[in-house]
């Protein structure tokens, strides 16, 4: 089978994947979200964001590094990487459990200091699984990658609702992690066919150390990004506060998060089959740009219009107090969307640099942005992390211009529209709604974006859904 048909199989499966973790986690997260307190939520996010945070300064780049061999002794070179990987895995979990007591007085909360112990077993059989599954990767085997993942996910999702239903509170989303992570790691070593052997060979380990350097150091400096926000609310705030705003951040990225990947893990190798062709590239960029914003824009601010009822429905009563966090975040999810190919751009036209360095700069004014943010409450927190996080795509989008010697607006052009339609539906809709109920308002939505976009801007558009599956791996041939 040719790499171009292996690339379309393997999008597909992950096509399906995302479209059943997607569906699946809603549902799960609207029954956790009716049986556990808010305070529960917080915990499991400052618990994860300790084991995020320890884990990225050992295990960054091995598994990558095992996609990228493909020497004579890869076979020499994959054993040493997964020993490699058990040794700091078991380094990190010494660390978690000395450090997991004082996590706990830190933020006030002793269940903190049994869920990273539970967290911490997913971990350490995690890592375990992370060769064989980079094997899956390099041999473009997602079938069976996904299979497993798929049928094991769901398990441990559906195990959640089991263990809250029975009564287990906070731990029912930490136990799942201990129980069912432990047995798909086995199964993934099993299928895989990967028998480590006891010959660690230590100078292969010096090889992997070099490659996994910037890899590690881009990693930390994303991992404090992604994550601080978690630090400062918790401690300034409250574990309340931090499990109102995890509940809104992550439905504000729901769509998005399992969208947006079936592009932009793409981006890399399409946009690099161009990166000599400056029409070309900028041609596919644009395209992709186009895409993520006709579909994700119009669904980003149905939602927010919408966010009351939604939130109510989906999570329940008590967390009315998430809809204005949601609608704020949104925003910023909205504009990390729209640039997200701009990764795949640095490393296509080979300055992968830019996205590092840009990150060192972008670090400092993020932290004093939310910190002082955080001072003002859960909405000024929100406020000032949409803000702040919401100029760094738009720079991202900047420097991509300038990059292609593009304009701007030109790159912008169809997001500019899809946006503008969608405000103006979203206003129109608003001012009348009091003439309808919720479900006739979504249809109204519905019907005057598309009207919008078909007559004011038809030639933009239907062309767009066209070309979708040109953008996708299996779209090309060679």
């Amino acid at each position: 089978m040719s790499i171009a048909k292996k690339a379309g199989k393997a999008s597909m499966f992950l096509i399906l994947r995302k479209g059943w973790g997607a569906f699946l986690s809603l549902f799960v997260l609207a029954y956790l979200a009716r049986i556990l307190d808010k305070e529960d939520f917080g915990i499991i996010a400052i618990s994860m964001t300790l084991i995020n945070f320890i884990q990225v300064f050992g295990v960054s780049g091995i598994s990558e590094y095992v996609v990228f061999y493909d020497e004579d002794d890869k076979k020499e070179v994959v054993n040493s990487a997964f020993w490699l990987n058990i040794v700091i895995t078991i380094i990190i979990v010494i660390i978690l459990v000395v450090l997991a007591p004082f996590w706990a007085d830190f933020y006030g909360n002793d269940n903190i200091e049994n869920i990273v112990y539970l967290l911490s077993i997913g971990f350490f059989f995690n890592m375990i699984s992370s060769v064989p599954v980079a094997l899956y990767r390099k041999n473009m085997d997602y079938k069976t990658l996904v299979i497993i993942q798929a049928i094991f996910g769901t398990i441990s999702q559906l195990s959640q609702v089991l263990f809250a239903f029975l009564g287990f509170g906070v731990y029912s989303l930490a136990l799942p992690t201990a129980i069912v992570i432990p047995l798909l790691s086995l199964t993934l070593l099993y299928k895989s066919k990967f028998r480590p052997r006891f010959n660690f060979r230590l100078d292969h380990w010096k090889k992997i150390f070099k490659y996994t350097k910037y890899v590690i150091g881009t990693r930390i400096i994303g991992m404090l990004l992604n994550n601080g926000d978690n630090l400062l609310l918790a401690k300034i705030l409250s574990l309340n506060a931090l499990g109102i705003y995890d509940v809104a951040f992550r439905f504000a990225n729901l769509f998005v998060n399992h969208f947006n990947p079936i592009i932009t893990n793409i981006s890399l190798p399409v946009l690099a089959k161009s990166n000599k062709n400056r029409t070309e590239l900028i041609a596919r960029f644009k395209k992709m740009i186009d895409m993520i914003s006709v579909i994700n824009i119009p669904i980003i601010i149905g939602m927010i219009l919408f966010a009351e009822p939604l939130i109510l429905l989906i999570y329940g009563d008590k967390w009315g107090e998430a809809v204005l966090p949601f609608q704020i975040l949104s925003v910023f999810v909205l504009f990390r969307s729209v640039g997200s190919p701009a990764s795949g751009l640095y490393s296509a036209i080979g300055k992968p640099k830019i996205g590092f360095y840009f990150t060192i700069i972008y670090i400092i004014p993020f932290f004093i942005t939310i910190y002082i943010a955080s001072f003002y409450g859960l909405i000024g927190f929100c406020i000032g992390i949409t803000i702040i996080r919401v100029l760094g795509s738009s720079t991202h989008l900047v420097i991509s211009s300038k990059l292609l010697e593009h304009k701007l607006l030109k790159i912008v052009k169809i997001p500019l529209l899809t946006l503008l339609c969608a405000v103006i539906s979203s206003v129109i809709i608003y001012f009348i709604s009091v003439y309808m109920n919720v479900a006739f308002q979504v249809i109204s939505y519905i019907l005057l974006l598309f009207f919008l976009e078909r007559i004011l801007f038809r030639k933009y558009y239907i062309p767009l859904f066209k070309e979708f599956i040109k953008i996708m791996p299996f779209g090309y041939k060679n």
